[in-house]
């Protein structure tokens, strides 16, 4: 017989919900408490990276994704920590403001996640990142992403194979960036054969100038 509970994810936003009016928020830098992640702390962590990738995307990361930086985005992202969304767009916002140079009017694109994914986190994490900007831009929904095999342990030409058959171009993506300067949004880069893949479905969807930003880069990889 079925379950006549709620479904699992229902009770896991419940439960981060919950979690939040009753335990004690603490700085995950410097322990200082009433701050998810102090001011000096982003501040330390941030330090601009440029990545050229095959194919004429540049991609510029705030951080490198090592100590708080991963503490804060694993928090994010897997433990419901949406108190953390504020200090990380913090950051994202640093590596947008320096990836736009140049560019008239750029949408932001976020990166898509699963169905699976988003149900998961109780919503989608990069739309929410966005929202939470401190100088928030027009955001365009115009990638999806199908469930595949999970790519953590793919060599780097693995998770290219993978990503190629998975991610794919939204109905009407001409209207929303053809002609437009476009700026992806993720929250971190590996190897960059997603944010590549991406690049290269809005350029056939006819975007102008495409560029990346990013709240961290992992070291780069070698398949």
């Amino acid at each position: 017989m079925r379950s006549s509970g709620p479904p699992s994810w229902i009770v896991r936003r419940v439960w981060r919900a919950g979690s939040d009016l009753v335990l004690p928020v603490r700085c995950l830098g410097c322990d200082r408490r009433a701050y998810a992640w102090c001011q000096q702390c982003r501040s330390d962590a941030l330090a601009l990276q440029l990545r050229e990738h095959p194919g004429g995307l540049r991609t510029v990361a705030a951080c490198s994704y090592d100590g708080d930086v991963r503490e804060a985005l694993l928090g994010y992202k897997e433990r419901g920590r949406r108190d953390l969304a504020a200090p990380i767009g913090w950051l994202l916002q640093a590596a947008i403001d320096a990836a736009r140079d140049g560019l008239g009017d750029p949408v932001l694109v976020p990166m898509p996640s699963t169905s699976r994914a988003v149900r998961a986190r109780g919503g989608d994490h990069m739309v929410r990142l966005l929202r939470a900007l401190p100088a928030p831009r027009p955001i365009v929904i115009a990638l999806g992403a199908r469930a595949g095999d999970d790519s953590v342990e793919l060599s780097a030409s693995g998770r290219r194979m993978a990503r190629g058959t998975s991610m794919y171009a939204r109905r009407r993506v001409r209207e929303l960036v053809g002609e437009r300067d476009v700026l992806l949004v993720d929250d971190i880069v590996t190897t960059g054969s997603t944010l590549e893949k991406a690049h290269s479905l809005l350029r056939s969807a006819g975007a102008r100038t495409i560029r990346a930003a990013v709240v961290a880069q992992t070291p780069k990889q070698v398949s």
